[in-house]
């Protein structure tokens, strides 16, 4: 069961790199298309992005190309997302032992009882 928390943790850490690099690469893009007037990534898409795991590149891409830091859904919603993949990713990297070893509250998958330290 370790193999496959090692396996989880090692793909979700994946999958935030890479959509966190996403998140700041499109927040850039919008700024430069801002710039020269073009069309738009549309808000919806860029608070998806932080939404679905990359708030941190979506907060970094805000303050780097100083784009929508006065529009109060992305001063408000990129934080909380962060919040709460922080969350998620501390849940996997620290009280998901219990959930992997089937050790929640002293019970094994099964019902019985686990006598182990």
């Amino acid at each position: 069961m370790r193999k496959l928390k090692g396996e989880m943790t090692g793909i979700l850490f994946i999958y935030l790199i890479v959509i966190n690099v996403i998140a700041f690469v499109t927040y850039g893009a919008d700024k430069r298309r801002a710039i020269r007037h073009k069309w738009r990534i549309p808000e919806y898409v860029l608070i998806l992005l932080a939404l679905t795991g990359g708030g941190a590149g979506a907060l970094a891409g805000m303050y780097f190309f100083c784009h929508k830091t006065r529009k109060w859904k992305f001063r408000i919603l990129v934080p909380l997302s962060l919040i709460l993949w922080i969350s998620i990713a501390a849940f996997f990297f620290y009280a998901g032992d219990y959930y992997h070893a089937g050790k929640l509250a002293g019970y094994s998958l099964y019902g019985s009882i686990v006598y182990s330290c």
